[in-house]
């Protein structure tokens, strides 16, 4: 059975390995890849977002590049951030054992179970000593925290080296803050699958690196890949070429500083579209006590009658309408919510009936719209236009900087 699996193993060994320059697909100074290996990472990568060949080997290589210097040139904090989901090492794992299933999908992984697996603490009484005691109920006291960094949960004795271990503190700390909070609540099934993942991920570490005929370094070139992949985004985030959807970019802050206000100026005289803004409306609505009166009057007014004739009670939407019946924007205030609505109504159709914070029934309807242009000095062009500035400054200055490291490396590509 165990030869069964070897010869196999030899047979597919050439899927990754280190050594042999033929087998070398991608590299970057001392991280290669075969064929199938980055075939597999381009495969799950295309999940997420589609890519041809090239440009994700071109991805690969700046990731590499960029994880290399930011290890060495920018503190951690700027470009790990914080785990807020799960940990940054679950999701490296996570990957690398997808990656390793899909190059070797055949290994003995019940046998080496019975054969190096041995037993921990049992689950349900690891979890008693980790009970929710805080109101977030995700945080563990300092002594909860001691106590479960001394259960072992699994280990794995593996022939001429040090037993591995996996402890109850290392799984909390994977875990996401909702995973952390199962966890204290007593998750058995959660913990159960956690561990058994684990089991499974260090198995198949050793069975390829010793009995499957993979060159070690083969599987650490594949998992740093992984791994420069992961960070390089957050990397590219950290020097302002990627903008925060939430919050200010640190990365953007000296660029900013940078911009001028002749820059400003001339960029808004080259993209005054980009500041274009919806400045007024011509609306009309009407408030009911009852959604089945607000749904009648719809339809009457969606069948051709006008809203001067409509006959079902009612008593007209309050709007801060001009004399000639615009709905100006700099008129509406921010708790207006009725006239927030308006704006972002649609115009044509009758809107659609809608519930009141108060609990009334309302429809609206719009018939024209007006834009206006943001005058050139004010606080909205400036911050616009700085910011769009300064990212193209930083994504010139990363230019410069990958450029550069690209030039100093030892690549090799048959992408």
């Amino acid at each position: 059975m165990r030869g069964t699996f070897q010869v196999l193993a030899l047979a597919l060994c050439l899927l990754c390995a280190g050594g042999a320059s033929a087998s070398v697909y991608l590299s970057v100074d001392d991280t290669s890849l075969s064929r199938e290996a980055f075939d597999a990472l381009h495969q799950q990568a295309s999940q997420l977002r589609k890519m041809d060949r090239k440009t994700f080997a071109d991805e690969l290589v700046d990731a590499l590049l960029m994880y290399r210097w930011a290890q060495g040139e920018l503190p951690e904090e700027q470009w790990r951030g914080t785990e807020i989901g799960y940990a940054y090492g679950w999701h490296i794992r996570r990957q690398l054992d997808r990656t390793l299933a899909k190059l070797y999908p055949k290994w003995p992984a019940s046998e080496l179970m019975r054969q190096y697996s041995k037993p921990g603490v049992e689950a349900r009484e690891a979890l008693a000593t980790i009970a929710a005691q805080s109101i977030l109920g995700y945080q563990l006291t300092p002594a909860q925290r001691d106590k479960a960094a001394s259960l072992v949960l699994a280990r794995m004795a593996f022939p001429d080296q040090q037993d591995v271990t996996l402890t109850l503190l290392e799984v909390y700390e994977g875990q996401s803050i909702q995973g952390k909070k199962a966890l204290m609540e007593g998750d058995v099934k959660l913990l159960g699958m956690e561990m058994l993942s684990w089991k499974q991920h260090q198995l198949r570490l050793w069975w390829l690196s010793h009995e499957g005929g993979v060159e070690k370094d083969a599987i650490d070139d594949l998992r740093r890949t992984i791994e420069a992949h992961y960070f390089y985004p957050k990397i590219l985030n950290a020097l302002g070429v990627i903008k925060r959807n939430h919050g200010d970019n640190p990365g953007l802050i000296k660029f900013r500083e940078q911009v001028s206000a002749a820059q400003i100026n001339s960029y808004y005289q080259r993209h005054q579209e980009d500041f274009r803004f919806l400045a007024k409306i011509k609306a009309r609505g009407a408030i009911y006590g009852d959604e089945a009166a607000a749904r009648r009057a719809r339809q009457q007014l969606m069948n051709g009658l006008s809203w001067a004739d409509l006959k079902a009670p009612s008593h007209p939407a309050d709007l801060p309408l001009d004399a000639e019946g615009w709905l100006h924007k700099d008129a509406v205030k921010p708790t207006d919510w009725l006239a927030s609505l308006a704006f972002a109504t649609p115009p044509g159709d009758v809107s659609e009936v809608i519930r009141s914070p108060a609990g009334d029934w309302v429809i609206l309807q719009v018939s024209g719209r007006e834009y206006d242009y943001y005058p050139a000095d004010s606080e909205t062009v400036r911050y616009l236009a700085t910011d769009v500035l300064a990212i193209q400054q930083a994504v010139a200055a990363y230019s410069e900087l990958i450029n550069q490291l690209r030039r100093q490396a030892s690549l090799q590509s048959k992408v």
